[in-house]
């Protein structure tokens, strides 16, 4: 078990910069992503953040962003997107889904929890209504 991330001072830390690609009713496939590209850049959204944001901080971002986040029963499902070391491609792993508005138990999940490390990428599928699947509790 990863030790846990000591307090960060917002104030004084400078943020990293994340890149999260978004969809509309799906994620974007894993051949998305590779060494020299990744999904439209009309897809991307980039971000300031530390990595003790949690989830729910990521889906109010996301929801000034973009408008279709916002509405009722909008749900965002989360992947991690990694550089898998071993083999040089890139593989996901499915975090959580949220609700745009009400609350669950991986709100205060935060990006450090989730195993995310600068460079990672989060691909996040916004659906109308709850997606056709429950995410897996995998982490790498």
């Amino acid at each position: 078990m990863d030790p846990a991330l000591p307090p960060i001072d917002r104030e004084k830390i400078v943020p990293f910069l994340l890149k999260i690609y978004l969809d509309f009713g799906r994620h974007h496939p894993f051949r998305s992503y590779t060494i020299d590209r990744t999904p439209p850049e009309s897809h991307e959204l980039q971000l300031y953040t530390w990595r003790d944001a949690t989830l729910r901080e990521l889906v109010q971002l996301v929801q000034e962003a973009i408008p279709e986040a916002q509405t009722g029963d909008a749900h965002l499902s989360f992947r991690l997107i990694y550089m898998d070391t071993d083999t040089g491609f890139f593989k996901g792993k499915d975090l959580a889904v949220l609700h745009a508005f009400e609350s669950s138990q991986d709100d205060n999940k935060t990006l450090h929890e989730c195993r995310f490390l600068i460079g990672d990428y989060l691909d996040i599928a916004v659906h109308d209504g709850p997606p056709r699947y429950d995410a897996p509790r995998r982490y790498r």
